[in-house]
């Protein structure tokens, strides 16, 4: 990384402008978040000379892993870059500024602090000085989750709402498709459906994507949309062509879905970490036959699973050797998409969070998450978060008070 040396401070300085005789760290002012663990990230000023300074961004790396994806956001207060950045690229040169590694980039080991950036920036004599914002680390596994339009990992999160909020994944039952619009069918829960928690709030979560979408090229709520209305028959066709040609593959009705370990414990999987459920016997409370819980595979066609829709590589299926199965149990483990199936992002880590897909799932009060008077309920609303594409945003709702009741979306400010 390139350095700014004391030179600097003759240049273009006026007898009023003087030099600071040694580097100093501005006050922070990191973003605050829930959802965010301890902030260690420093802005030191390296080099004063009144109408502008050199600045050094040090961060430690708070994941539990090495990692060399990160974002600094620095309010420039006012300046502007003038020089650099030096190990990293800027999204513009005024205002608040999002940094992000360029290569070759530092490898930063997990609870470890390291220099990551430097810049000057313009600023006025005796004002405020750059400070930063909000930073996060990014786990480097999950730089494929947004390919696709989001489609297929999104499915696969579906897929684990619907286990742990209704038990089951029987689409056919706890699913409708909406035909009152002709040009725009949307999959909605069926109000038969048995909710065993949440009120099934992260599952409308989910299926209320079909309606909005902050950024098309990271998540596109049409094409989600359509490919959910083709499910149904996708799923059809398997179950009809087992029941035809495989019976004794055909999955069976009587089983039961218990969430029993995951997320961050069971490590991670193509886009989110993994869950893991027990599979028994509804009628009897017996674990699952092994090869009643192979079978289930099959009811996974309708998120992409199973060979249906060209696979689902985000939707992962393991029955046997699971870590986290309770002792004489038969469970199944899959991976959803992170931020969807929960109020945390456990793919990142620093003072404000950053999802994959931009949004983020709010638990809390479900049943009455906006009231016209009080306003909105989940403590995840207007925190500060990342964007998937590096830019300081707010955790904001993007609809009228009766839609979108489920789900934030990180929002560029």
């Amino acid at each position: 990384m390139k350095l700014i040396t004391s030179t600097l401070c003759g240049i273009g300085i006026i007898a009023l402008q003087a030099c600071s005789a040694a580097p100093q760290e501005e006050g922070q002012d990191l973003a605050s978040s829930e959802n965010a663990v301890a902030p260690s990230a420093t802005l030191k000023i390296q080099q004063d000379w009144g109408t502008g300074v050199n600045a050094h961004a040090f961060a430690t790396n708070p994941l539990s892993v090495t990692a060399k994806t990160w974002q600094i956001v620095v309010d420039l207060k006012g300046g502007s870059i003038t020089g650099g950045p030096w190990g990293a690229i800027a999204n513009k040169t005024s205002g608040i500024v999002t940094f992000t590694p360029t290569g070759p980039t530092v490898a930063v080991a997990a609870g470890t602090n390291a220099e990551l950036l430097s810049f000057n920036s313009s600023t006025t004599v005796g004002g405020p000085r750059p400070v930063i914002k909000a930073y996060n680390f990014v786990l480097d596994t999950f730089k494929t989750c947004e390919t696709n339009s989001g489609k297929n990992p999104t499915k696969a999160a579906l897929a684990v709402v619907m286990a742990d909020e209704l038990g089951r994944w029987e689409p056919d039952l706890d699913l409708w498709t909406d035909k009152t619009n002709p040009y725009a069918y949307r999959v909605r829960l069926s109000s038969s459906a048995v909710c065993l928690k949440n009120n099934c709030g992260r599952t409308k979560a989910i299926l209320d994507q079909q309606d909005y979408t902050p950024d098309q090229a990271i998540f596109n709520n049409i094409d989600f949309a359509s490919d959910l209305a083709s499910s149904f028959e996708r799923q059809q066709t398997t179950l009809s062509d087992l029941q035809r040609n495989q019976p004794t593959k055909v999955p069976i009705s009587d089983y039961k879905l218990t969430m029993v370990a995951g997320p961050v414990n069971m490590g991670y999987g193509n886009c989110g970490p993994h869950y893991v459920f027990q599979v028994d016997y509804k009628s009897s409370g017996n674990p699952l036959s092994a090869t009643d819980a192979t079978n289930l595979m099959a009811t996974m066609c309708f998120y992409g699973g199973y060979g249906c829709g060209g696979g689902n590589p985000y939707l992962g299926y393991i029955t046997t050797g699971i870590t986290g199965c309770p002792s004489g149990k038969q469970c199944i483990a899959i991976d959803p998409t992170d931020g969807d199936v929960s109020s945390t992002s456990t793919t990142t880590a620093g003072s404000a969070p950053s999802y994959p897909m931009n949004r983020a799932s709010c638990l809390q009060d479900t049943a009455k998450a906006w009231n016209d008077t009080t306003g909105w309920t989940c403590g995840l609303y207007g925190s500060d978060c990342i964007t998937a594409s590096g830019l300081y945003g707010k955790m904001l709702m993007k609809a009228s008070a009766t839609n979108y009741t489920n789900m934030l979306y990180c929002l560029a400010q």
